[in-house]
């Protein structure tokens, strides 16, 4: 369904993100630490784009090895990945551009500073079991 709204493109790009998870904690974990006071979306961006192309290229097949799922409804990442490469949709239904693309970009922001704070307080949470 997301491929038909979005293209398969923009789908298996969204899902191979999903490999980068393990990257979240160490860059929450440093912004607590150094009491950082913001900015989690932009240093965990950041982390990604500086990481070399082979721990990337590791960090996919730890996800292959793990069967990743986005939950248990849904079939391992990997194999939607694939399945979606095979029955390609291009341009989706609704690609936002201009001015709708900025009011969602918008809307996302608004959330941004609460995530960012409840990841936080979850480290801090672990650190006190």
């Amino acid at each position: 369904m997301a491929s038909t709204v979005c293209s398969t493109g923009a789908t298996v790009s969204a899902l191979e993100k999903i490999k980068f998870g393990p990257l979240l904690w160490p860059v929450v974990q440093r912004s607590v630490l150094n009491n950082d006071p913001g900015g989690l979306v932009d240093k965990l961006k950041e982390r990604i784009r500086s990481l070399p192309e082979r721990e990337g290229e590791r960090l996919r097949r730890i996800a292959d090895l793990c069967t990743a799922r986005l939950d248990s409804s849904h079939p391992p990442t990997t194999h939607r990945i694939k399945f979606l490469k095979h029955h390609r949709v291009e341009g989706g239904s609704f690609v936002p551009a201009g001015e709708t693309l900025e009011q969602f970009e918008k809307e996302l922001d608004s959330f941004r500073e609460e995530m960012e704070s409840k990841l936080k307080d979850r480290y801090e949470r672990s650190l006190c079991r």
